[in-house]
């Protein structure tokens, strides 16, 4: 019998654990463009379409991870 909840694998604890370590020390957004075609409502027609892109840097102490996200809010309507 299912409980619905899902179990943690072995790895995801793991992860999960070594993110828990972490110490953030800077957060830089770099760039935004934002264009909005559908005025101040919400379409009800919207879907919105996420992609992302990671890539790690050493350094003498560590590392530093850059993450590159794009959203696109889209609507049927022009």
């Amino acid at each position: 019998m299912s409980t619905g909840v899902s179990r943690r694998t072995t790895r995801e604890r793991a992860y999960a654990a070594f993110v828990e370590g972490l110490e953030l020390r800077a957060l830089w957004l770099a760039r935004l463009q934002l264009e909005n075609r559908c005025g101040p409502r919400e379409p009800m027609d919207g879907r919105i379409e996420i992609s992302d892109e990671v890539r790690f840097e050493r350094t003498g102490d560590g590392f530093r991870v850059f993450h590159s996200y794009r959203a696109a809010f889209l609507s049927r309507r022009a």
